[in-house]
């Protein structure tokens, strides 16, 4: 509408509420759900959910349609939201890849985050379902959290360097660096 400046998720004939700075809209690979983000809205299947504090991104449905999340960028760093529900007891980290990542079977949540201890300084580990799994503050960068394809392991890389080190379920599985150029 650009006599007022708003925006709008139409979805048949149904109009949401306006909706500041619409950024991104998000489809259900399954069913008929559709959620859409603006500013600090989400609107989901054309109702507007409670106002957030920050700046909505990442809108993602679980490959069954039956459960969502995004991301919560705000002054005190990335909030994931699962169904709705903040994940508050370990703020996300940028992983060189999307904020968070669902499982298959949509049940789970995991990203890269930040112990919420401040006797832990900088300790960077992986949540998943709200649970921590530090990987210490020896340095280096996490990356490339993924699910198997059964939802029942978590993989995920950690980077120092030009050595990685590979991740599963939270033991060291492979050790291996970027090949030289000569």
């Amino acid at each position: 509408d650009s006599g007022s400046g708003s925006q709008f998720l139409v979805i048949g004939d149904q109009e949401s509420d306006p909706i500041h700075q619409l950024g991104l809209v998000a489809i259900a690979p399954v069913g008929r759900h559709v959620m859409a983000v603006g500013y600090n809205q989400v609107v989901l299947d054309g109702k507007m959910l409670p106002t957030l504090p920050g700046q909505v991104t990442e809108p993602l449905f679980a490959p069954d349609g039956a459960h969502y999340a995004f991301a919560v960028r705000t002054n005190g760093g990335i909030v994931i939201y699962f169904d709705g529900v903040p994940q508050t007891a370990y703020g996300a980290v940028e992983a060189n890849q999307a904020f968070y990542t669902m499982s298959p079977d949509g049940k789970h949540v995991a990203y890269v985050c930040r112990s919420s201890n401040p006797a832990a300084g900088n300790d960077v580990g992986v949540c998943v379902d709200g649970k921590y799994t530090s990987m210490g503050q020896a340095g280096g960068s996490l990356s490339n959290v993924t699910f198997s394809s059964d939802s029942n392991h978590l993989f995920w890389i950690r980077r120092v360097g030009v050595n990685f080190r590979m991740y599963a379920d939270g033991k060291p599985v492979l050790d291996g660096g970027v090949p030289s150029a000569g």
